[in-house]
């Protein structure tokens, strides 16, 4: 491939609306373009490497007994509706009318669609396991597009769907798949942790995340050193001991004028943040819903939601409180009434504590949860913290950041029942099939990548993402025949030898050929330039060139 003639528009700066590396590099370098907010043009060098990621992805599928097809990324919404998720997925869905007036959902992902596709051919037991896959586009109204391929609101996933007849089968294969998505990240050379996970929107009993350990991931991981436990921290649980505190005060009602957030109140009474009571206000689907934790800690909404059985979750205004007759910046669980309220675990080992009077500028001295308030709706609800622990007998745990790169989800009946779906099973009789499904971000691994490997300022692609395997980078093409000719047939014995190559050609000066070439960061770069008369090339490996001549190059 001649670089003249293959599509790779450089950029000597980044937009400034590029806020990270990746997504600066990746628009340098000429592999993508930016056509709205969250929606790239995925240019040819994206595209190879994008192609060798797809590879791997179904070569590792394909051994676990996958079966590719493709979903239309138009989804009927009476599917959905039949799911139960058309009214609660969430804005995220891109919901759209054909001229006739009948709804449609563009692919965020695809169980509904797998599951009407397979159902009246899955009829009986003889035709189970299936498992199918796709890698195509999907589609999520992001509210704030950002970073880039990241979180863009059209994007390439592998998607993937198996059923069973039994939980047994259906664990099979979500270890199987579990295993192959360690061989596909080891093979792509990505570091990686898989997590214990939500099954958010999803449903189902189980799921595990593979994250990316990177700076700018959008995800929390905690972890055990030196071993595989770890969690997304919006499911992490708290193992802390928490002793049960002796009281040895009585509640006093204390004027705290203009006294109203933890710090404040903590300051002007001279007492810890954790020696406080902290209310936080949430509309849970509809209901208005008041959580208490420890002053110091922070509520973590997916723990809470879980605690509650709820899909939808939200901060409360200072309107719906005012109007529900509650005091923002006084709350406190004695004497508030007509609301639904919730306590972390930590706070029912507290004692003289300080909490809100729900009587504004006022607040609660010496309370104690056993004596002055004493009730049942008590669950691990905080956010984990460094040094938390995740097991009884286990060590302090340490936080990273990262990118979920992949999920395996064991769905189980989840949307087989709730579609309908039945087989003959061996007695004859009508049973429901559990479901798996499966996930990885095919152009969100490209931005771990990019982020894992740069190295200041560039990054190198190991050959098995790399747009091409060798870069031959010719500085005087158009007036040096020779070198023209020796780069046209050391191009075509690699190509001979399996290798893709891509001969920059172009009448350029040295300089931006250079510049461009390590954009571009193909594994090997073989410099045909000032030396060749001499016999001899440079082969560039990062920042380093090292000279070689033309013999040993062939040998």
């Amino acid at each position: 491939m001649y670089q003249s003639k293959f599509l790779i528009p450089t950029l000597k700066q980044a937009p400034k609306d590029a806020k990270v590396f990746s997504h600066e590099h990746l628009l340098r370098a000429g592999y993508i373009k930016q056509s709205a907010a969250g929606l790239y043009t995925y240019l040819p060098l994206a595209k190879r490497t994008l192609r060798k990621i797809e590879e791997v992805v179904r070569q590792e599928i394909d051994g676990i007994g996958g079966a590719e097809l493709s979903f239309p990324l138009m989804q009927p919404s009476e599917l959905w509706i039949e799911s139960g998720r058309y009214g609660n997925y969430g804005a995220e869905l891109f919901a759209m009318k054909d001229r006739h007036g009948r709804e449609f959902a563009m692919s965020p992902t695809a169980e509904e669609i797998s599951l009407d596709v397979v159902r009246d051919y899955l009829n009986s037991y003889k035709k189970y396991p299936l498992n199918v896959y796709q890698i195509n586009t999907k589609f999520r109204d992001e509210r704030r597009p950002r970073f880039g391929l990241l979180r863009s609101r059209e994007f390439i996933m592998f998607d993937g769907y198996s059923y069973h007849t039994n939980q047994e089968c259906l664990e099979q294969t979500y270890d199987e798949y579990c295993e192959a998505y360690k061989r596909i990240f080891d093979r792509l050379g990505i570091e990686y942790r898989i997590v214990k996970a939500d099954n958010g929107s999803m449903g189902g009993s189980n799921s595990q995340e593979f994250m990316a350990i990177c700076e700018i991931g959008e995800d929390t991981i905690a972890y055990e050193e030196g071993n595989d436990l770890a969690y997304n921290i919006e499911t992490a649980p708290i193992m802390n001991q928490y002793p049960k505190q002796v009281s040895t005060m009585e509640v006093e009602k204390v004027a705290t004028p203009d006294v109203k957030s933890i710090e404040q109140v903590a300051a002007f009474l001279n007492v810890e943040a954790s020696k406080t009571l902290k209310a936080v206000c949430y509309m849970v689907d509809g209901e208005l819903v008041i959580a208490f934790c420890n002053g110091s800690r922070e509520i973590e909404e997916t723990k809470l939601l879980r605690a509650l059985n709820g899909t939808e979750i939200e901060s409360a205004s200072n309107t719906l409180l005012s109007d529900n007759g509650i005091v923002s910046g006084s709350i406190g669980p004695i004497g508030l009434e007509n609301v639904r309220v919730i306590f972390d675990r930590q706070v029912a080992t507290m004692s003289d504590f300080v909490c809100g009077a729900n009587v504004d500028g006022y607040h609660l001295t010496g309370v104690d949860f056993d004596r002055d308030i004493n009730v049942d709706q008590v669950f691990d609800i905080c956010a984990i913290e460094a040094g938390d622990i995740m097991r009884a007998d286990g060590t302090p745990i340490s936080l990273t950041k990262g990118i979920e790169i992949g999920h395996i989800f064991a769905l189980g009946d989840r949307y087989t029942s709730s579609m309908g779906m039945t087989f003959l099973d061996q007695n004859q009789k009508q049973a429901t099939p559990l479901m798996g499904c499966y996930g990885i971000g095919i152009s969100r691994i490209l931005t771990a990548y990019i982020e894992q490997k740069q190295h200041e300022g560039t990054v190198k692609f190991d050959r098995v993402l790399s747009p091409f395997d060798y870069h031959l980078i010719v500085l005087d093409y158009a007036k040096n025949p020779e070198q023209a000719q020796f780069a046209n047939e050391l191009a075509g014995k690699l190509r001979n030898k399996g290798y893709s190559v891509l001969i920059d050609d172009r009448n350029e000066r040295v300089g931006s050929k250079m510049i461009d070439a390590e954009l571009i960061g193909c594994s090997n770069q073989i410099i045909i330039g000032r030396d060749f008369a001499e016999g001899v090339v440079e082969i560039k490996n990062g920042k380093e060139k090292t000279q070689i001549s033309v013999e040993e190059l062939y040998a």
